[in-house]
């Protein structure tokens, strides 16, 4: 049995290098230098444990190498592209904080290395996982790691504003308005409690300019016409000292006046497990009962439309809205993390399965094709202190 322990990180490794050769011979079939003749839009990268994978708009696929510092840590990556894929952002190691380490790829700004704020007191035990979420133009990024107090970094002037009200491990899900100047967040109440709340914070110092209560929401946010957008079972109204619940439908929240806007109503009977609203293309993952099969509803106009169906044993782990309305998104069958797969979807095509299974992370989409980061000097070598291990393991 031990002899059995001690062969599984090597077993894990094989994995990682034979999902890597299996990308590799899939880049050849795509041709040497990007996506197919006449095939354009933006690309899904899509993390594992030993780095990462590409998928242009057509039929390409290429191994992009070795990741930088870390690979995963809780299923989401330590590192992230700009969505230009201009810059690309990771975590680095300081003592028992975080930096921040920001690099044009271009080579024409110098780097930018900023340490983490971290939290005093008994605040500094909430470790959540980490996150980096790019604005769409790229200027803005949402940045936390472990005990470090969330923050929001300007990289035009080189300033990070804290969000210190805002605690990591309570962080349910983020999006950024498509003018890059605001970030919605949905946060948890109490641990095991089902109100959440809905706030819309100001890019550049954190300022929270509308909050909302939620009951049961579920995961994602978009944003439609201006407003924060979300899915829910029931929305919290209060009525003579009590909450009283509504039917599951889509909500917005107005910046403007604080208000919640009622939208179209969830199919019914339905219980939302995702939800990814935008102004091109809104998404919901919507559950019949419990453990039962799973539904990809597409919202045309005021009525839903079914996309896809899935077993009862299936599980979204990872999801990711991208431009032009397009949506990615992580299975997990029968609770086999080794054997995920990686779907996605555009507006006006039908969902489709990209990639053989895989131990996969949360997807991003940048604009188009990726930095080779197996380059000869990729940027974190030059920037960090020595090489790092390739397994996802943390600095020897």
């Amino acid at each position: 049995m031990a002899r059995i322990r001690r062969g599984a990180p090597y077993a894990a490794l094989l994995a990682s290098v034979a999902l890597f050769l299996a990308f590799a011979w899939l880049s050849r079939l795509a041709g040497p230098t990007g996506p197919p003749a006449g095939a354009s839009g933006p690309w899904l990268l899509v993390p594992t444990p030993g780095g990462a994978f590409a998928f242009g708009p057509g039929r390409a696929a290429l191994a992009v190498g070795a990741c930088p510092p870390l690979c995963l840590q809780g299923g989401r990556p330590d590192w992230a592209y700009a969505p230009s894929g201009r810059r690309l952002a990771w975590f680095d190691r300081q003592g028992e904080g975080a930096e921040l380490r920001v690099v044009d790829l271009a080579g024409s700004e110098p780097s930018w290395d900023v340490p983490l704020p971290r939290p005093a007191g008994a605040a500094a035990v909430e470790a959540g996982p980490p996150r980096l979420a790019w604005s769409p133009d790229g200027r803005f990024l949402f940045a936390t790691r472990g005990g470090a107090t969330p923050a929001v970094a300007d990289l035009a002037r080189r300033s990070l504003a804290p969000l210190p009200g805002l605690s990591a491990n309570l962080l349910r899900s983020l999006a950024w308005d498509p003018g890059g100047l605001r970030l919605a967040v949905l946060v948890d109440g109490e641990p095991r409690r089902p109100a959440a709340a809905l706030l819309v914070l100001d890019a550049s110092d954190g300022r929270t300019l509308a909050a909302a209560l939620a009951l049961e929401p579920a995961p994602g946010l978009g944003w439609l016409g201006g407003m924060a957008a979300f899915c829910a079972d029931t929305r919290l109204v209060w009525q003579g000292g009590r909450p009283r619940g509504t039917e599951p439908r889509l909500w917005r929240l107005d910046p403007a006046t604080g208000r919640l806007r009622a939208g179209p109503p969830l199919p019914e009977g339905a219980k939302p497990v995702l939800c990814a609203p935008s102004d091109r293309a809104t998404y919901a993952f919507l559950r019949r009962t419990p453990s039962g099969p799973a539904d990809l509803f597409r919202l045309d106009g005021t009525r839903w439309t079914r996309l896809t169906h899935f077993g009862p044993d299936t599980e979204v782990v990872a999801w990711a809205a991208g431009p032009e309305g397009a949506l990615a998104w992580v299975l997990e069958t029968g609770g086999r993390a080794d054997r995920r797969t990686v779907w996605r979807v555009f507006p006006g095509g039908p969902p489709r399965r990209v990639g053989p299974p895989g131990r996969y992370g949360e997807p991003s989409w940048i604009a188009g094709r990726p930095h080779p980061l197996a380059a000869p000097e990729p940027a974190w070598r030059a920037a960090s202190m020595g090489p790092w291990p390739r397994d996802g393991s943390a600095r020897s």
